[in-house]
């Protein structure tokens, strides 16, 4: 990946009305520009997820001299790395300027503090997959340079979540054709940073367990709403011993389609003792999927040996059913989450509207409770050895 540290130079015409000739003046150490990098890889093939090597093209900027707004709400355009105001701003002769710059507020209002933590309220994540956004935001704290140019790092405010399924069992073969986050939380209130900077370009060159500094992130309070969020996308069949993933994501984490931008936020999972988990709040996901028996499994055949003649065990051959996972979901800001969804020797979920007052397992794996008759006597009979 990428970082952009360009520098520009600006140019202001002034006429001189003596003789009507203009002259150009280098203003570079005195007009504000920035470079940007943006934390994170997750990038879509959208150009509304960012990271190092897929830069927004603009963005909103606030700033404050001291403790009073030096300018706000102005939007900084650019491209390589290298933005300007279409108002163009100077820096002030002494003194550090506070800047806060954010991308995707969405449906939130902002509201800017020069003296306090901004915030967005009623930040809301669109139900449609589709239409939801990375939303960035950058706080910095930065004296004059000599080029007037000075660096923004962006973080990512939401969590990102992409789905995978593998098969374990060669006696099983399985279709999906959808995946659905249900009873999640949508709406929140984002308070951005204040007492710490979002400086640190977080490249992520290795998986695991990743915390920012503490303050250096915004945080979210107020989490609420239970809403389902669906990604269709085109069958994939998994058979034994493969894993497959469902919304498109490389080894490199650079190329993300069809995947999830969803708020921060903890719930619990459903409660399996409620028999329909849309009936209360528990958090779940649905797996839209058709599974067939595999009477004689083939590890080398491309679908595993499965055969128009063997038994579908969730699903027909026109229709895919919904198998419903119970879900803990503890999703945070800036991070990424790869949800696998195993079928081997479990029970391969749940049916989301059972028909009696117990969850219905999908799959109800054979199994035996063995007696054995005893032998029944009959009467003695006498051979005589003759």
């Amino acid at each position: 990946m990428k970082k952009y540290f360009i520098g520009a130079a600006a140019l202001l015409a002034f006429t001189a009305c003596s003789n009507d000739e203009t002259v150009d003046l280098n203003q570079d150490g005195n007009v504000i520009s920035f470079a940007v990098t943006a934390n994170n890889p997750s990038r879509a093939i959208t150009s509304e997820v960012f990271n190092n090597a897929a830069l927004p093209e603009s963005f909103t900027v606030c700033a404050a001299h001291g403790t009073k707004t030096y300018f706000e709400n102005e939007t900084f355009t650019g491209a390589a790395g290298v933005y300007k105001s279409e108002h163009t701003h100077y820096w002030p002769s002494t003194g550090d300027v506070t800047f806060l710059a954010f991308r995707n507020n969405l449906s939130g209002t902002f509201h800017w503090e020069p003296n306090a933590p901004s915030t967005i309220t009623d930040f809301t994540i669109p139900a449609n997959a589709s239409a939801q956004k990375d939303f960035i935001y950058a706080f910095t704290k930065k004296p004059k340079t000599p080029t007037g140019q000075t660096t923004l790092n962006f973080r990512h405010g939401l969590a990102q979540v992409v789905f995978k399924a593998k098969v374990t069992n060669p006696n099983l073969f399985v279709e999906i054709e959808g995946v659905s986050v249900c009873n999640a939380k949508n709406t929140g209130t984002f308070t951005f940073p204040f007492t710490g900077v979002t400086d640190d370009n977080h490249q992520d060159a290795t998986e695991g367990a990743f915390d920012f500094t503490a303050g250096t992130q915004g945080t979210w309070s107020a989490q609420s709403g239970k809403v389902n969020y669906t990604l269709a996308f085109t069958s994939v069949g998994i058979k034994n011993t493969e894993t497959k993933n469902l919304t498109a994501h490389d080894a490199a984490r650079e190329t993300d389609a069809n995947t999830l931008l969803l708020l921060p936020q903890k719930t619990d999972k459903w409660d399996l003792t409620a028999p329909k988990p849309a009936d209360q709040d528990g958090a779940y996901f649905l797996v839209k999927c058709k599974i067939r028996n595999v009477a004689a499994p083939n590890a080398s055949d491309d679908k595993g040996g499965v055969t128009a003649d063997d038994t579908y065990l969730w699903g027909t051959s026109t229709l895919a059913k919904d198998a419903a996972v119970p879900a803990a979901f503890n999703w945070e800001q800036g991070k990424k989450y790869v949800i696998t969804f195993v079928f081997g020797d479990g029970n391969g979920g749940y049916n989301p509207n059972p028909g009696g007052s117990n969850p219905e397992p999908v799959l109800v794996p054979i199994s035996f409770n063995v007696t054995v008759d005893d032998f029944a006597k009959v009467a003695d009979q006498e051979v005589e050895m003759k």
